[in-house]
């Protein structure tokens, strides 16, 4: 039942249960396609220790919510940021959300994670990729963050028939060159040009939908 948290009060699970006990039992589960009792035990496991990774992984792979499966991988990244299987999903998931609603607000960060604001209330936490520290990561960093952030209101402003679009995606991309000009790391580079081309498709897309409306109130 996709979009729905299940939620049974028939289950019990044995208060001398462990949560590995549970896991196995939601492998199991899986492995037979009933999928709603690998979730429930898989949700025991995660109340039982809220600190064990592999519990929210399984209930990630078992909930039937996008929100909550946000919620898993974010617990994943809170207790291990630069855990490799959570931070791709947890960016395909975000990416997935974009495409819907892009909106994240931002709350703070720490040297390992961005913390925000879902469009629910929930707080994620977003892992950062970890970089040696340089001379110039300061204003690298800068000008990336400010690049994505002018594409995030790119993105926004086809809301205004791409008039929005076309004042915002030409300052991603200034600031995505300047952050080209720095020496980068090559994910830093593969960033950069991510949000120049993004920015231009925006550009293309919002003069397409700009040429529509000016023929519909032309015509």
């Amino acid at each position: 039942m996709p979009g729905k948290i299940i939620v049974s009060t028939s289950f019990n699970p044995q208060t001398n249960v462990s949560a590995d006990g549970l896991l196995a039992g939601a492998g199991n589960s899986l492995q037979t396609g009933n999928r709603e009792s690998a979730y429930l035990l898989s949700l025991e496991a995660t109340r039982l220790e809220p600190d064990n990774i592999e519990a929210w992984l399984m209930r990630f792979r078992t909930a039937f919510s996008s929100e909550e499966k946000l919620l898993c991988l974010s617990q994943v990244i809170r207790l291990d940021p630069d855990h490799p299987d959570a931070k791709k999903d947890m960016y395909a998931a975000l990416w997935g959300q974009f495409h819907s609603d892009p909106y994240l607000a931002y709350i703070e960060e720490t040297d390992r994670a961005y913390f925000v604001r879902h469009k629910d209330h929930l707080i994620l936490a977003v892992p950062k990729d970890r970089l040696i520290p340089e001379s110039y990561t300061p204003r690298r960093v800068q000008f990336l963050g400010m690049a994505y952030r002018w594409l995030t209101w790119a993105f926004l402003g086809m809301a205004t028939a791409g008039l929005g679009t076309l004042l915002c995606a030409p300052v991603a991309i200034w600031f995505a060159n300047r952050a080209l000009d720095l020496p980068l790391e090559q994910i830093d580079s593969r960033r950069a040009w991510m949000a120049i081309i993004l920015s231009g498709l925006l550009i293309v897309i919002a003069l397409f939908f700009g040429w529509i409306f000016l023929i519909h109130v032309l015509g």
